[in-house]
């Protein structure tokens, strides 16, 4: 089980009982000056370590959950944390070149690291920690004095939750003397369900197995010790204004246990909540829900890394959003109909999402700095309806993508991201009226689906200047390296015109259509086959002879119609 201290201030009146090399001299440098904090494991080290590192370098994360750090490589005792100090101390000042330090436990085949199967020895080897960041300067210097002093400090003694003593299946706390006989009883976990139907403080509480329901008249829920549950569900329960359980890491499956639990943390439609203490949350198996929480002004789930399914913040009214460290979400996050939330530039550190990337409903949502390493995406992206989002930059590292819609974004003017992607099931920019231009997605070209610019009324310039391109890297070139599917750029104003200067074939529709200002068609010179239906209309200053003089030039496979264009 996760082992808990808090973080204590360093004492400042100890001098620690070593001493360092001068580089420069070979003297030995004063005591006071070499250790002038006076660190230990006690004031300084496990603090520092659970802060840090458990999330992933513990017993008790397994498998995806502990992001490339390999199996054996944990930090729960101090043992093991003098084993690996100086390579901790290494990782956390960036210095990842050379060998790892005399006093690193070795093993594996990565030099000096046990290897972790699914993660490359360059993975492990090559990079600093932790992988989202976050350590201050003052704190890593901190680290490197309480290494260079040589770790002073001594085991702790076993914290409550070191030995489990569980209950022999579901337990129910329906009052406060349910819980208080449930730790008399000398038991410390549920080894099956639990279900909390009034207000509780459960002292003793370190582990369920299986599902924590809140139901019922509960209104002030306090585990301060349980550290693990295999889900927290807590639904429409409209007295409920508390809920600490500050010290709970994982909300996922016991893999020792024959309990099961779906993994999920539910918080959902709970009006009155005003404080959430899930401080150490670091992971969750299953879907992450936080919705219709109005009167919670915070939601302090900093620590948390990987979900393993979902991550939904729905309803709330939370002004922000503490995500730093969030990396992995395995299938949707959506940030959706949130009337406070500013900002959430916090998931800048998010490199997977298994699932779609839905940002929507969002009303004094000002910025969208979320992409910036997202590399990984297994479905479509939603960004919809957020009236003061005024520009989309992010996206650098995104290479494929499903479905992409960005529409009704009132303050949107100008989508400039999106400039590594290469392929897109559709893309769809609609609805939004003071868009200007879409000068992103500069290296796409291909398009599986349609390309739909519709009812953006102040749109100017449109411009896609490898789509359609074939892979001239091959012999002989790949044609099919890149197409679109269909194109429809609808009800804009394109006053300086479209360009797709390699778009030669559609494979379906082609439609240009109630565009204001349109007044050439020079950007479609490279066109020669459209495989559906040609429709150049009700463009009312676009010349006719201008329509016709592509549709000449060009093989249509559909219907070809031009009318209501310009004389």
């Amino acid at each position: 089980m996760r082992r808990f201290l808090p973080i204590l201030a360093a004492a400042a009146a100890i001098s620690c009982a070593c001493a360092s090399k001068d580089d420069e001299t070979g003297g030995d440098v004063p005591l006071d000056e070499a250790c002038p904090n006076g660190l230990t494991y006690q004031n300084f080290g496990q603090g520092f370590v659970q802060t840090w590192c458990l999330s992933c370098h513990s017993r008790t994360s397994t498998g995806d959950r502990r992001q490339c750090a390999p199996e054996g490589l944990n930090f729960d005792t101090f043992d093991e944390v003098q084993a690996w100090a100086a390579l901790m101390d290494r990782k956390v000042s960036g210095d990842v070149a050379g060998p790892p330090p005399d006093n690193t436990a070795t093993g594996g085949t990565c030099t000096g690291v046990p290897t972790a199967p699914a993660c490359t020895c360059v993975e492990q080897s090559d990079m600093s920690m932790p992988p989202a960041g976050g350590i201050s300067e003052e704190d890593a210097e901190l680290l490197h004095e309480w290494v260079t002093c040589g770790t002073p400090g001594a085991p702790a003694p076993p914290p409550p939750c070191f030995h489990l003593v569980p209950s022999a299946g579901a337990v129910t706390f329906a009052s406060q003397a349910d819980a208080d006989a449930f730790c008399t009883n000398g038991t410390n976990a549920v080894a099956g369900d639990l279900t909390i139907s009034a207000s509780v403080d459960a002292t003793c509480l370190c582990a369920v197995d299986g599902t924590v329901s809140i139901t019922g008249g509960a209104s002030d829920i306090s585990l301060p010790i349980l550290e693990r549950a295999g889900a927290i569900v807590a639904v429409a329960v409209p007295t409920l204004t508390r809920i600490a359980a500050p010290n709970l890491n994982s909300v996922a499956l016991d893999p020792e246990s024959a309990v099961t639990a779906s993994e999920d943390l539910t918080l959902s439609d709970l009006p009155a909540l005003q404080t959430l203490d899930l401080f150490w949350l670091s992971d969750v198996g299953g879907h992450a829900t936080f919705s219709g929480l109005d009167a919670l002004t915070d939601l302090p789930i900093g620590h948390l890394a990987v979900i393993g399914g979902d991550l939904t913040l729905d309803g709330l009214a939370a002004v922000t959003a503490d995500l730093t460290r969030v990396r992995t979400v395995g299938g949707t996050l959506a940030i959706t109909n949130n009337p406070a939330l500013s900002d959430i530039s916090s998931l800048l550190a998010v490199d997977t999402i298994g699932g779609d990337l839905v940002v929507s409903g969002n009303t004094v949502l000002g910025g969208l700095d979320i992409g910036e390493v997202l590399a990984t995406l297994g479905g479509a992206v939603v960004i919809e309806n957020n009236p003061v989002i005024t520009g989309l930059e992010g996206f650098t590292l995104l290479q494929v993508a499903h479905e992409i819609t960005i529409s009704g974004n009132i303050g949107l003017a100008s989508i400039a991201g999106f400039d590594t992607l290469t392929v897109a099931d559709g893309i769809t920019v609609a609805g939004n009226p003071n868009l200007l231009a879409v000068v992103g997605f500069e290296n796409l070209p291909r398009v599986n689906g349609t390309l739909a610019l519709v009812s953006n009324p102040r749109l100017t310039f449109v411009s896609f200047p490898l789509l359609g391109a074939a892979d001239t890297s091959t012999v002989p070139p790949d044609p099919d390296h890149g197409l679109v599917g269909g194109l429809a750029v609808t009800g804009n104003d394109l006053g300086t015109g479209l360009l797709f200067p390699e778009l030669s074939v559609v494979r379906g529709d082609l439609v240009v259509s109630d565009n204001s200002e349109l007044a050439t068609l020079d950007g479609l010179d490279a066109l020669v086959v459209v495989e559906g239906a040609l429709t150049i209309r009700d463009n009312p200053v676009l010349p006719t002879a201008a329509a016709e003089a592509l549709a000449s030039v060009v093989t249509v496979s559909g219907v070809v119609t031009i009318s209501g264009n310009a004389p």
